[in-house]
């Protein structure tokens, strides 16, 4: 059963998502811009939140 789940935040907990985030980057390409998805390193985690789903009184 899971009853609980985390989420990190690489914008000082403006926003959560599952681990592993992943931000998009504008980049330079042969004179074209590209928006590319880079995976974002737990190591630039701002912030995690916890939620519990369910508390048993038992």
């Amino acid at each position: 059963m899971n009853v609980a789940h985390s989420g990190s935040s690489i914008v000082g907990g403006q926003s959560f998502a599952v681990s592993a985030l992943k931000k998009k980057i504008t980049v330079a390409e042969n004179g074209r811009r590209v928006v590319r998805e880079v995976e974002v390193k737990p190591s630039k985690d701002t912030a995690v939140r916890w939620t519990i789903r369910q508390i048993s009184a038992t």
